[in-house]
C-alpha cells in the first residue's frame, strides 16, 4: 500500500483481538510499552557511560532480547547482521564502540563495567545498567524488554514488511506480531 500497488490497505480489516491466544498467558497483565524518539534520545545524550550507551543503541535497533544481548559474542556477528538480525546504522554504529573496549580482551560483545567482565545474565545488565539510567533521567520506568517492543514497533511505523519482521524478531508465525502489536498495525 505504501508503495502504491494497492488500494486498500489488508490488515485494516482485521481485529487485532482474534490473534490473542491464552497459550500466551494473559494480555491484560502486560502492556507493550515502547519508548518515544524523545525519551531515546534523551537515553542517549545522557548515558554516563559510551558502554551503557552502545548496549541500549542496540538493544533499541535490533530488538534482541536481553538474554541474547549479554549473550552477544563477537563471533556470532556476519557481514549481514548479527545472526538472523539485519543491523541498521545505529546498531553497526553501536558494535563498533563497543569494538574499543571489548573486542580484544572477549569473545562476548557487552561488559559489565564494574567488573570488567562480560554480563553474567540481563538482570546483571537491568539492576547495574538500565535501572540507574532511567532513574537518574526521571522517565517514567518500563522494564528492559521494553527495548525490544520499541525496536519492533519503530519498524511497524516505518512500513517494514511484516513477513520480515516476523523473521527478524525470531517469531515463528505472523500472529505473534499481531497478538503483541496489534493496535500499531491497525491503529
Amino acid at each position: 500500500m505504501t508503495d502504491g500497488l494497492i488500494g486498500d490497505n489488508p490488515v485494516a480489516h482485521i481485529s487485532a483481538s482474534r490473534y490473542f491466544s491464552v497459550e500466551y498467558g494473559n494480555t491484560e497483565e502486560y502492556e507493550v510499552d515502547p519508548f518515544t524518539p524523545a525519551e531515546i534520545s534523551i537515553i542517549y545524550m545522557h548515558c554516563p557511560y559510551p558502554q551503557w550507551k552502545a548496549t541500549f543503541q542496540f538493544a533499541l535497533n535490533t530488538g534482541m532480547r536481553p538474554s541474547e544481548l549479554s549473550a552477544l559474542r563477537w563471533r556470532d556477528k556476519t557481514r549481514a547482521g548479527t545472526g538472523k538480525r539485519d543491523l541498521n546504522e545505529e546498531a553497526i554504529e553501536a558494535l563498533s564502540t563497543m569494538k574499543q573496549f571489548t573486542q580484544l580482551k572477549s569473545e562476548f560483545v557487552f561488559e559489565d563495567l564494574r567488573t570488567g567482565e562480560p554480563w553474567p545474565g540481563s538482570h546483571a545488565i537491568r539492576q547495574k545498567a538500565w535501572r540507574i539510567i532511567v532513574r537518574d533521567l526521571k522517565l517514567r520506568y518500563r522494564n528492559r524488554y521494553q527495548t525490544r517492543h520499541t525496536s519492533t514497533t519503530m519498524h511497524v511505523s516505518s512500513g517494514t514488511n511484516l513477513f520480515w519482521l516476523c523473521k527478524h524478531m525470531g517469531h515463528k508465525r505472523l500472529d505473534m506480531l499481531f497478538m503483541n502489536y496489534g493496535s500499531c498495525l491497525v491503529g
